[in-house]
């Protein structure tokens, strides 16, 4: 079952009316585990990121998913709605359809850097009241001009429409602990691995291989924000060693598990 969740007090009523006092702004937002927004668009874009886990956002029959320095880029006038399966810390920075210039022109995963994490980190951490004024707002043109630079990715896990693709995700997705070589995969799958991989290219913009770790990080995070430890949760996903999932971790994310922590 999910919950409707409701944005901290912070005058939300005011800033999605007609009336923008700025040409953007920032809000915050706590979601219980299994709850999710109801479907609305609005006149903003809209840049939504999670402090902790991972966000869901289904969006023009696509779904998204932004784990841990991703987020999700949602056009001005768009329907979609927001998932969250845990607790989640998350944000939003609303940018009105002028200053949208030069971003996606559709829904897509951002890979955030650096500097505009620490700027969403920062303008979490100031009282909401401080959150209405010009220096904000020259702090949200710096983000924005990061936003532009950000490496878009149509999704961190992409679906397939492919029945026999779909199938083995599907295997996936019940079995994270399965490390079957992709070779007998492709054989169960009555397709070569030259298939498979083209399959995957062409349905899931990356290799096979790729979307298998991408899903293992995912499940990471869920069990990481659940207070499993990390030697637990490496076993949990069939690596060998602490260590080996350790560096896939931190080569995805560029943290390691502890960190996230």
């Amino acid at each position: 079952m999910t919950t409707n969740v409701k944005n901290k007090p912070l005058l939300l009523s005011s800033y999605f009316s007609d009336d923008f006092l700025y040409p953007c702004w920032f809000r915050t937002s706590d979601m219980p585990a299994n709850s999710t927004y109801s479907v609305l668009h609005h006149k903003s874009g809209e840049f939504v990121f999670t402090f902790d886990g991972s966000l869901e956002v289904n969006v023009e029959s696509n779904h998204l998913i932004a784990p841990m320095n991703y987020g999700v880029w949602i056009p001005p006038m768009v329907d979609h709605e927001c998932l969250s399966r845990y607790i989640t810390s998350s944000c939003s920075v609303h940018i009105m359809p002028d200053f949208c210039m030069g971003l996606p022109t559709i829904p897509c995963t951002l890979e955030t850097n650096e500097l505009s994490r620490s700027i969403l980190k920062y303008l979490k951490s100031l009282p909401q009241t401080m959150l209405v004024s010009d220096e904000i707002q020259r702090l949200l043109v710096v983000f924005i001009d990061q936003l532009k630079q950000m490496k878009i990715h149509s999704d961190f896990l992409p679906s397939s429409n492919d029945m026999t693709l779909r199938h083995l995700l599907e295997f996936i997705e019940a079995t994270p602990e399965d490390n079957t070589p992709i070779q007998i995969l492709a054989q169960k799958a009555g397709i070569t691995v030259r298939t498979l991989n083209r399959k995957s290219h062409h349905e899931l913009g990356m290799p096979f291989t790729e979307w298998r770790r991408r899903f293992k990080i995912v499940q990471a995070m869920h069990l990481l924000d659940q207070g499993y430890k990390v030697e637990v949760v490496a076993y949990e996903l069939g690596y060998s060693s602490a260590s080996a999932f350790i560096t896939m971790f931190q080569k995805i994310t560029g943290r390691t598990p502890r960190q996230k922590l």
